[in-house]
Formats: structure tokens, sequence, C-alpha cells
């Protein structure tokens, strides 16, 4: 299935001077990037950028 075959950026890798919030929102970024274009997977990952978010705004 290539909607599983998902190249993904290693956005945890944050400078150490970087922010937890920081962090959260770069991964948000980059799973927004991903999840918009494959459909199949729009609903799990759609869930996930909302916990990101949340976890972000904190």
């Amino acid at each position: 299935n290539s909607c599983m075959e998902l190249p993904v950026a290693d956005v945890f890798a944050a400078p150490k001077n970087a922010t937890e919030k920081e962090t959260f929102c770069r991964a948000g970024i980059e799973l927004r990037r991903i999840y918009r274009s494959h459909m199949c997977l729009n609903k799990f990952l759609g869930g996930l950028d909302r916990n990101l978010s949340s976890l972000a705004s904190k």
C-alpha cells in the first residue's frame, strides 16, 4: 500500500535550545504536510494533528 510509505523528516531531532512547544509545532507542520496528500490516512492523522496542536498551544 503506497499510503503506508510516508517519507517523514526527523522533526523531533530539534536543536538543544528548542523548547518543547517549538518541537510540537514543527511536528504538527510536518504532519499536516504529509496527511493532506495521503487521503487514506486523513482521519487518523487529523486526530494526531489536533493533539499536537493542543500540546503546542499550552
